[in-house]
């Protein structure tokens, strides 16, 4: 991902030694989460799926959906 020069130098004063592991987080793909709806039929399919540490309902995805 390229930022702007000026965005790029500012995020690097603030990070300061983090910075190095800040631009290998941005060549790693995304991952892909959803948050499950537990009223919706089919939810409790997904529901073996890798949880998102922060949200209970939230399942992070081996592959974007088609």
């Amino acid at each position: 991902m390229h930022l702007p020069a000026a965005f790029s130098h500012n995020l690097q004063a603030q990070l300061g030694d983090e910075w190095a592991a800040f631009q290998a987080a941005l060549k790693e793909p995304a991952p892909t989460s959803i948050r499950l709806n537990p009223l919706k039929p089919g939810a409790l399919d997904l529901a073996l799926e890798m949880p998102v540490p922060w949200c209970e309902q939230g399942r992070y995805l081996s592959a974007r959906p088609v």
